[in-house]
């Protein structure tokens, strides 16, 4: 079965075409007209054999759509004008909200049907306003951590010449082991990055993000490794309230149980048990050496590393 793209005529070979039968006739030099974000008429409409006719590229969803010309341009001109960006940048810009808001990639489908049906009604959208339920600190450091290495590479393109010479070797850390096909595919999309048009908050938003992965890393990493090691005992004491069953009978015991943990973290041991800690008084002898404070192993490490931290 013939596909649509076998109808298609290319310049380079039906240079000469005349449109017989068509009353107005197609013209090879609309492609070379600036229309969207710099980007040739050609990337989004084809000619086709028929006369009279051309494909959007952009329309059902990349499938394509016949269309009609008029004298001047092609009748789909205003369609390709009015799109905020073509295809390719619309999956690039939902890629950047995943990675920015720490989502993983497979909701990725699931944002696109749901922006499809809130963009069914524009009035009711316009006076949509919900106030803001945030991921919890400790699911948000496991994704962090999950995509902190995609993340340096993808905002290293948004760095300056001087910024890049001087974290080369970071980004050539994270390629090593990528064969010649991966690490081309890689800078491809960093080269088409670089080029991304940006507005004043978006580029302060860029600056921001990428100086906590270059230039503040090591702190950047030490608060991640210090949640992911030092916040999984909330979570029990969330999960153990998240059943379907009554659980208020245990709310005490566990929030004692809550309690000790975290003071232990940082309090002698002997100062924290009992059941009478509402009344518990603190001073600094009270308190662990600051070396025997539990903040994680990698965290450790890495302050060990790093005389000058915060």
């Amino acid at each position: 079965m013939s596909s649509l793209k076998d109808t298609f005529l290319e310049q380079y070979e039906h240079g000469n075409y005349e449109d017989k039968g068509s009353r107005n006739k197609w013209l090879w030099s609309w492609l070379d007209v600036i229309v969207c974000n710099g980007d040739y008429f050609a990337k989004y409409i084809r000619k086709t054999k028929a006369p009279g006719k051309a494909v959007c590229l952009i329309c059902n969803h990349g499938e394509g759509k016949t269309l009609e010309y008029s004298e001047s341009a092609p009748a789909s001109e205003r369609c390709a004008i009015s799109l905020q960006d073509c295809t390719a940048n619309l999956e690039a810009l939902l890629c950047t909200f995943i990675a920015e808001n720490n989502l993983p990639l497979s909701i990725a489908p699931k944002l696109v049907e749901l922006s499809t049906e809130l963009a069914k009604d524009v009035k009711a959208l316009s006076h949509l306003k919900l106030s803001h339920r945030w991921l919890s600190l400790l699911d948000g450091s496991k994704r962090f951590h999950d995509l902190i290495e995609p993340l340096t590479i993808f905002y290293y393109s948004f760095m300056g010449t001087a910024d890049k010479e001087l974290y080369k070797t970071t980004l050539t850390n994270l390629l090593t082991g990528l064969n010649k096909q991966k690490r081309g595919r890689v800078f491809a999309i960093m080269t088409c990055l670089k080029k991304k048009g940006l507005t004043r908050l978006g580029k302060a938003r860029k600056e921001r993000i990428y100086q906590k992965l270059f230039f503040t890393r090591n702190k950047t990493l030490s608060l991640m490794h210090f949640f992911l090691d030092t916040l999984p005992i909330f979570k029990s004491f969330n999960l153990a309230f998240e059943k379907s069953e009554p659980m208020i009978h245990q709310l005490f015991d566990e929030v004692l149980q809550l309690s000790r943990l975290f003071l232990g973290n940082s309090m002698k041991s002997e100062h924290v048990l009992g059941n009478n800690l509402q009344s518990l008084q603190m001073d600094e002898n009270d308190m662990k050496a600051v070396n025997d404070i539990f903040i994680g192993e990698k965290c450790s490490k890495l302050l060990a590393k790093t005389k000058r931290l915060f």
